[in-house]
């Protein structure tokens, strides 16, 4: 008949030996009648018969009490990794809760931290709700209290995936639920990460919560591809009104296949259009900026629309900024012309300060105009005042609007330069 090894959590603590497992032997029976009440099964070791579970539990939990004693009379430097990793989870089996106190009590941080380690995967493993409450609950600096709670957090989820995301969805502390999610999020599957979008995207302006959404879709689109996470944001979108795993969604489609999220596009809620678009000139913007500028300027207008085609204008300008100038002075008159001019203001005017100031001058919208003459003819005041103030004198501005002016720039230039204010030349 085949034997069966057993390992009993059975300390005896020896003098001068330390603490040792008891090896039990056990043939299998056909029947629960097959062995009588307090008799060993026939042909098992006699030391079996005097194993029984509550004294095996009582004398293992002694045990550990007393290796524990013996191992704080030695120093730190003698205490090995083994004996402490044995101990932990040896103890952690048999009294939890003592072990805890024990492992948290220590004060040197290295035996603290592997006897803290054992302990928890331990724990983890038997009773991972009571291991994660015992965490929170602890005393333990906040920096390893954080680290013992996602590590078993991890664990739960990765045996009882269904009880560990009951739990955190019972959770009131909506800061320790996101980030608890955030730390498992890439062992989630598809089904998982779908369950917990609208949590996600229900944080509003919450970084952290937006981070972990971010991470939920970097997650579906790897299991499902983007086709399907834009079709499942978009519907979620539709559904809470945030659009920000959308965008996230378009973003990760524009890179695979960007004609493909151009044919998106139209069927996108018109709630959601804007945010897309911005993913999508984004990534266009990065790989061909003139393309995605002639695009962008056919789409509705909005605010999206018009800081996307700015993006575009200011990249394109970077790679060519003669091209760019043309196209954007073929545009009518619009805000997304203006935010077009001002972009470009900028960029011509550590190239020629003078051609930027007629950009500048050019934007219709009075309050954006004066602001980019403002910052350019700044900028040009303090790198050379005489040549600013002479195209100053020879501009059109009335003369308020040439003297506030020169009164800005000249202020900017007193505090950059640490200089005297230069006298007004008129």
């Amino acid at each position: 008949m085949k034997k069966i090894c057993t390992w009993s959590l059975l300390a005896v603590s020896v003098s001068g030996a330390g603490v040792g497992w008891v090896m039990r032997w056990h043939l299998p029976s056909a029947s629960p009648a097959a062995t009588a009440p307090g008799k060993a099964p026939a042909g098992a070791f006699a030391r079996d018969s005097v194993q029984a579970p509550t004294p095996r539990l009582s004398l293992d939990a002694a045990g550990c009490v007393s290796e524990a004693a013996k191992l704080a009379l030695r120093s730190t430097d003698e205490v090995g990794e083994d004996e402490l990793s044995r101990l932990a989870r040896r103890w952690a089996y048999t009294d939890s809760q003592a072990a805890f106190a024990w492992a948290a009590a220590l004060q040197d941080e290295r035996q603290r931290s592997i006897a803290l380690t054992h302990l928890f995967n331990a724990w983890a493993a038997s009773d991972p709700c009571g291991a994660v409450t015992s965490i929170l609950n602890s005393s333990l600096p906040e920096t390893e209290r954080d680290y013992f709670l996602e590590s078993t957090v991890a664990a739960w989820f990765r045996t009882e995936p269904v009880a560990s995301q009951q739990w955190l969805q019972a959770s009131p502390d909506s800061f320790l639920k996101t980030r608890l999610l955030m730390a498992l999020s890439k062992q989630m599957d598809a089904a998982a990460c779908v369950a917990w979008m609208p949590y996600a995207a229900g944080g509003g302006l919450d970084d952290d919560r937006s981070t972990l959404q971010a991470q939920l879709v970097m997650q579906l689109t790897s299991a499902l591809g983007a086709p399907e996470v834009v079709r499942l944001t978009a519907e979620l979108g539709a559904q809470n009104g945030n659009f920000a795993s959308l965008g996230q969604a378009m973003a990760s489609l524009a890179e695979a296949d960007l004609q493909s999220a151009l044919r998106v596009m139209p069927s996108l809620p018109p709630a959601g259009a804007e945010i897309a678009v911005r993913a999508v000139a984004d990534v266009w913007i990065a790989v061909d900026p003139s393309s995605a500028a002639s695009w962008i300027a056919q789409l509705a207008p909005g605010d999206e629309t018009n800081m996307a085609h700015a993006r575009a204008v200011a990249a394109w300008a970077g790679r060519d900024a003669t091209q760019a100038a043309q196209y954007v002075a073929q545009l009518p008159s619009s805000t997304l012309r203006d935010l077009a001019s001002e972009q470009l203001a900028y960029h011509f005017s550590s190239v020629d300060s003078s051609y930027a100031l007629t950009w500048a001058n050019s934007i219709a919208t009075p309050s954006s105009r004066d602001a980019a003459v403002r910052s350019v003819f700044t900028q040009w005041f303090v790198e050379d005042a005489d040549a600013a103030l002479l195209w100053l004198q020879a501009s059109s501005l009335t003369e308020k609007s040439r003297q506030d002016l020169w009164y800005y720039a000249n202020q900017v230039y007193e505090t950059s330069q640490s200089r005297k204010p230069l006298q007004a030349s008129r």
